[in-house]
């Protein structure tokens, strides 16, 4: 889609349109799990898969009458071993942050084996890239500033603002006391925040034709928002959280598609797929890191707390305190003493993501001012 977008229009036409695809992003974001969980309580969980059928046909059918773009000269030569490699390595590193700390120990030789496997096939990968004629994604972007700027900033921003937010309907739920569709509606004002500000940003860049201070704004932006929901307890109302994760949510979404324009803007016409298929791998890759590391935190955390909060006998496990039918059971005590021990394990969490974030301001500085391009390359 991205790469789509940069063949469709110029920088700055297509930052404004980036905007939109983040409009886009914020409401399916909301709307497909509501949509998913009201599916499963009246109909059937299948038919969170089945209603994605005609989607897809419709979108094939939209995609084949109305898309046109200008055709490839010459014939691509596919990097078939560099496909392989990268998918391989990817998969390894998935596995690892999916696994690492829930089903299995961080030490067990399992998340030791595909920690290994990762980091192996990724320096294979690199070098089978160096000699490909037409590699997945060309080594020497990541010679150029601008492109890896980007590719930090976003999986940072990945790993703080998608990776955060996967955990605070957990935060809703246990600590207050609110159901699981209304804790993902809860999150409405990080999206509405990510949306004013990807909308904003496109603008701002389609008029002025300047980008290159926008994703440390982004970064310190989300460094006041992370800083605010570390400060959240039990005595918390949702209005203030609200306010809280929509300054998260506003510093995200400035670089949300800024970081691909910049991407775009460093590469080739030749290889603007590959430079918008690495920093979106980037920052899925943060993303998954994130959730992986912050999970830990959170459990290992709550493991401490809940030993001191709760009688002996009565400590829930991690996983259990976060179902809804084993929290309506337990006494009110035991109950209170989850929440409290939830709240603060939550509240280390988001201390322990500031660093990172402080990480992406530096980095984010080093970003030149390269002036964007009236037509591509």
């Amino acid at each position: 889609m991205f790469a789509v977008t940069g063949d469709l229009f110029e920088p700055r036409e297509r930052a404004k349109y980036q905007g939109y695809s983040a409009m886009i992003f914020a409401v399916s974001s909301i709307a497909g799990p509501l949509i998913g969980g009201f599916l499963t309580d009246h109909a059937s969980w299948r038919w969170v898969f089945y209603i994605n059928l005609p989607l897809g046909v419709l979108a094939t059918v939209t995609t084949v009458l109305f898309l046109r773009l200008p055709k490839p000269e010459g014939k691509p030569r596919v990097d078939y071993a560099g496909i392989v490699l990268l998918g391989a390595a990817v998969t390894c590193f998935t596995l690892v942050t999916s696994w690492a700390g829930t089903r299995y120990a961080w030490g067990s030789p399992v998340v030791l084996g595909l920690a290994a496997g990762a980091v192996v096939l990724f320096a294979v990968w690199v070098l089978v890239e160096r000699t490909a004629a037409e590699p997945v994604i060309p080594l020497r972007l990541f010679r150029d500033r601008s492109f890896a700027v980007a590719c930090v900033v976003a999986a940072v921003g990945g790993a703080t603002g998608f990776g955060l937010a996967v955990y605070l309907p957990m935060f809703f739920q246990v600590v207050g006391g609110v159901g699981a569709t209304e804790s993902g509606l809860l999150l409405l004002p990080m999206m509405i925040g990510l949306l004013v500000a990807s909308m904003g940003a496109g603008r701002y860049i389609e008029r002025t034709g300047r980008y290159h201070r926008l994703p440390a704004a982004s970064m310190g932006v989300s460094v006041v928002g992370v800083a605010l929901l570390a400060t959240m307890d039990t005595g918390t109302g949702l209005l203030t959280a609200g306010c809280f994760m929509a300054v998260l949510g506003f510093g995200a979404g400035l670089s949300q598609q800024v970081v691909m324009l910049i991407a775009q803007n460093a590469a080739s016409r030749r290889d603007m797929g590959a430079a918008s298929s690495g920093v979106f791998a980037t920052r899925m890759l943060g993303t998954a890191g994130g959730m992986a590391v912050f999970g830990s935190i959170v459990a290992s955390r709550f493991a401490e707390e809940v030993g001191r909060r709760v009688p002996d006998g009565q400590v829930p496990a991690f996983g259990d305190a976060v179902r809804p039918e084993v929290l309506d059971v337990l006494p009110q005590p035991v109950r209170d003493g989850v929440a409290e021990a939830f709240s603060a394990a939550f509240s280390e969490l988001f201390v322990a993501a500031l660093p990172l974030l402080v990480v992406g301001l530096v980095v984010a500085f080093l970003l030149p001012q390269v002036p964007l391009a009236a037509r591509e390359r």
